[in-house]
């Protein structure tokens, strides 16, 4: 409830002092524009999907993009991944940075009355006056950046987020330039693949892609994966890209 919420952010910030530092830059102009798109289908015999995701502008030219997957399918991955998201959008949009973020999230699972309540979080953090982003994954699928065929492949090896009381995050900063791609999945494209190489199989069809509209970028993903399963949707699959481009004044 909100009144949980409320008593766990009073605790936090009797023992944290961690926020964002954002500078206020008057009226210089953002060198950067976002635009996303989304593609998604729910594992079979389910009717809600147990990922979220989220494109979210917080202020001072910064954006959040990420996919939490809950574990499991069905109502309640649903519930734990759309709390993940709801927190992760309010706490950054408030000023926190992502440690202190993630930090207070877990302790609101931890104390879910919920048997086990874990998700995994791919997000990043990015600043479009200088296009450095910040990618932050736990026991997450691999993120990929496409900068014309050339794609990169960020990889995650920690546990989701609701296990462990400390929270155990990889993050990597990345600038980003003109026309690149960053392109989210959640495990069910990549469990999609049969073959033992899912992730170079994927960095292959973002690669070849050569279109610009992220919302057909993401579509184009989701269908090669479904086909890739022989039709079958056997969980959650989820996709999110986002392009940037530079703002011409």
């Amino acid at each position: 409830s909100f009144l949980i919420f409320a008593f766990l952010v009073y605790l936090f910030l009797g023992r944290y002092h961690y926020h964002r530092v954002s500078c206020y830059r008057g009226d210089i102009a953002l060198a950067f524009m976002m635009l996303y798109g989304n593609a998604s289908a729910t594992k079979q015999g389910e009717e809600v999907s147990g990922d979220n995701f989220t494109y979210t502008e917080l202020g001072t030219g910064e954006v959040l993009l990420g996919i939490v997957d809950g574990m499991g399918s069905g109502v309640a991955a649903g519930e734990d991944s759309e709390i993940v998201i709801e927190l992760l959008e309010e706490l950054l949009k408030a000023g926190f940075d992502e440690e202190a973020a993630l930090a207070l999230i877990n302790s609101v699972l931890l104390t879910r009355k919920k048997e086990q309540s874990l998700a995994a979080i791919d997000m990043a953090v990015g600043d479009l006056y200088t296009g450095r982003f910040n990618f932050v994954k736990l026991g997450a699928a691999a993120t990929f950046i496409k900068r014309n065929r050339w794609v990169e492949v960020l990889r995650s090896t920690n546990y989701p987020i609701g296990i462990l009381k400390n929270v155990d995050y990889e993050s990597t900063v990345k600038k980003l330039y003109d026309g690149d791609y960053v392109v989210m999945v959640s495990d069910g494209i990549l469990d999609a693949v049969a073959q033992s190489e899912k992730e170079e199989l994927l960095s292959e069809w973002i690669s070849e892609y050569d279109k610009k509209n992220p919302k057909e970028f993401a579509q184009y993903i989701l269908n090669k994966a479904i086909a890739e399963a022989k039709g079958r949707t056997n969980d959650d699959m989820t996709v999110l890209v986002a392009g940037i481009w530079t703002k011409h004044s």
